[in-house]
């Protein structure tokens, strides 16, 4: 395939196709590259044989001999390119038309397709031009599938695809760029700079037109403004005022709260046995059976065993029933009563 790249100078197309020839190169599906691309430092890339004389690499055309790229710039230089040149006689012009026979691709770098015979333009399969606007680092990237001989507005409008290419900078080393030299800051559009002062100028007016039809307005009607004022700020401190009430009252409830419930810790400390917790989760410390006879007083735990408590103790649990209110009472190794409800038994002398 012949593909045709153009742009006007400085837009950035020889940096284009250097990407694309590293991409080529990358595919690994061309053998051979071939280019005049001045100052290039790619592996492997040959220079033109003579006269660009293209047809020479595979003069046979030997289907056996391997894909070749061809990238020639600036090639309206060549006679047999050029646009004077239409002779009849111009065989490697002509031959364009059987460049697949010979296995080779070739792309075209030119500034304008007007610099070249039809030779060369009717046989391009694939037509690239460069747009870059005010010298930005981001480039328009048109395509077409023949040669566009007129780049006119519908030309671009009716293009097979449009796309946005960065410059890539890591190209310049391999070739030699005249960007760094040419390469200046774009000239500031006029148009550009009386569409920014017209737009501030209006804003101005219009800044100033509003600000006094307000004073106007404001004079008028004896500032309204101000009372409204006054009113948002009254309703915001009887708003402060209601919360500040509901906030005093909250605290005291939960002061409150918080009285009743030191209240209950230290009435259940008071009157719960210090061992409570361990007496209320083992079988073997609680009182379940209680008997007193004389001045002796027994006590019976869950499973049956004689506990011994005091007679203070003794004459508390028996007068209230309460569980667990022992606080002298072991585990006495006697014999064991039988006969044991969950119910404390209580007896007392006649």
């Amino acid at each position: 395939m012949i593909r045709l790249i153009t742009s006007t100078p400085g837009s950035g197309k020889t940096c284009l196709v250097m990407e694309w020839l590293l991409r080529e190169i990358e595919k690994g599906f061309y053998k051979e590259f071939y280019s005049n691309i001045e100052g290039i430092k790619v592996a492997g890339v040959r220079p033109l044989p003579e006269n660009a004389d293209w047809r020479q690499l595979n003069p046979n055309k030997d289907p056996n001999e391997p894909p070749k790229l061809i990238i020639i710039d600036e090639y309206q230089y060549f006679d047999a390119f050029m646009k004077e040149n239409r002779s009849a006689h111009n065989r490697i012009g002509k031959d364009l038309s059987t460049h697949r026979h010979y296995g080779i691709d070739i792309w075209f770098i030119t500034q304008s397709t007007k610099l070249l015979n039809d030779y060369v333009l009717e046989n391009v399969g694939e037509h690239v031009h460069v747009h870059r606007p005010k010298k930005k680092k981001t480039v328009d990237v048109y395509w077409w599938s023949y040669c566009q001989k007129s780049l006119s507005k519908t030309a671009f409008k009716d293009a097979d695809d449009k796309q946005k290419w960065h410059i890539n900078e890591n190209m310049f080393p391999l070739y030699k760029s005249t960007s760094a030299v040419t390469d200046g800051k774009a000239r500031t559009s006029q148009k550009t700079v009386s569409a920014v002062i017209t737009f501030a100028i209006t804003a101005i007016i219009l800044t100033a037109i509003i600000l006094n039809g307000m004073e106007s307005y404001t004079q008028m009607s004896g500032n309204p403004f101000d009372d409204v004022a006054q009113k948002t700020q009254l309703q915001d401190t009887s708003v402060d005022f209601i919360k500040e009430q509901d906030d005093t009252a909250t605290t005291q409830d939960q002061q409150d709260q918080q009285e009743q419930e030191n209240r209950r810790v230290y009435l259940l400390a008071q009157d719960l046995p210090q061992d409570y917790e361990i007496r209320r989760t083992e079988p073997m410390l609680q009182v379940r059976g209680v008997m007193q006879m004389g001045g002796k007083c027994l006590a019976y735990n869950a499973y049956g065993d004689v506990m011994t408590l005091s007679p203070t103790d003794c004459k508390d649990y028996v007068g209230t029933g309460r569980v667990f209110k022992a606080t002298t009472a072991t585990p006495d190794q006697s014999p064991t009563v039988t006969n044991i409800s969950d119910q404390p038994t209580q007896i007392t002398d006649q």
